[in-house]
């Protein structure tokens, strides 16, 4: 369907531990999903160091929001990269792009292919959150204080061309699910110094979107729900993975349940914490990545 073009392709890298110039980790690692969610998370925060495996940034890039997804059955990862001090090649200091590499697993070692960008623009770029919709793929990141664009994979992994505005506004973290024949839009919308949690909803990916009545929180940048990760299912439950900021950015990520989601209400309950500093978690098919902030030290001691 489309052309693959990975860059260094037959050149895979080891992963390897090395603590310089990083802010940001992102590491990756199998999960149990024949187990209760609550247990794997109890075993992710009880893990040795040695246990995960480390996406290795370059000298003064960090990695973050990595976003798994399958293509022709293989596994890719999508993330922020930023360029924490030097000017990049468009000569912009410390804004986002969306990059992608090739993981594969062979023998229970972690490989992945040279991280090559996917996706970058005049402005900041993270949280790379991947659908399919009416078999193409589409791609809808945050994009600071741009409107909620979706943006249509051309030639995967690396053509990604504007489609259309979902919504205008400012707009963090957002994660679509669909669900009941509906598609639901969770995200965290920027008002000067408000954050609006806000959930929207339509039967079109493409269409329309309506606002729930039912969820117009109005908090700050330190308690509101953003979004960290992707909403998935386990053992016939929904889970939603937030963003804990409260004391500083990136302390945990919280999962709630979500048991009641219709046109009408939305109901969720707090479930368990991903503890160790870690501010975003991604699930597919037996596999979580996650970040996590080393800047405290808490993670890998």
């Amino acid at each position: 369907m489309y052309n693959m073009n990975l860059c260094n392709n037959n050149a895979i890298n080891n992963i390897i531990h090395n603590k310089q110039n990083h802010f940001y980790w992102t590491m990756i690692q199998k999960m149990d999903n024949s187990i209760e969610l609550s247990e794997n998370l109890k075993n992710i925060n009880n893990y040795s160091n040695d246990f995960f495996k480390i996406i290795e940034s370059k000298e003064q890039w960090t990695y973050a929001d990595p976003f798994l997804y399958y293509y022709n059955d293989e596994l890719y990862l999508f993330f922020e990269a930023l360029n924490m001090n030097r000017l990049n090649k468009r000569n912009v200091k410390g804004i986002g792009e969306i990059y992608y590499c090739k993981i594969e697993c062979i023998n229970n070692e972690y490989l992945y292919s040279t991280p090559c960008v996917a996706l970058q623009k005049p402005w900041h770029l993270s949280f790379p959150f991947i659908i399919e919709y009416n078999n193409s793929i589409y791609m809808i990141p945050e994009q600071s204080s741009q409107n909620l664009d979706i943006y249509k994979c051309i030639e995967f992994p690396n053509k990604w061309e504007f489609e259309k505005t979902l919504i205008k506004g400012s707009f963090v973290d957002s994660v679509v699910f669909f669900y009941n024949d509906y598609y639901w839009l969770f995200t965290v919308q920027k008002k000067r110094h408000n954050r609006i949690e806000r959930l929207y909803y339509s039967k079109d990916l493409l269409g329309e979107w309506e606002l729930h009545a039912k969820v117009n929180k109005i908090s700050n940048n330190k308690t509101a729900q953003r979004g960290a990760g992707n909403i998935f299912i386990m053992n016939n439950k929904i889970f939603r993975p937030v963003q804990n900021n409260v004391n500083y950015y990136g302390q945990s990520t919280m999962f709630y349940q979500i048991t009641k989601l219709n046109t009408k209400e939305y109901k969720c309950v707090e479930y368990d914490t991903l503890k160790r500093n870690i501010h975003h978690f991604n699930y597919l098919n037996g596999f979580f990545v996650i970040d996590s902030n080393n800047t405290t030290n808490d993670f890998f001691i």
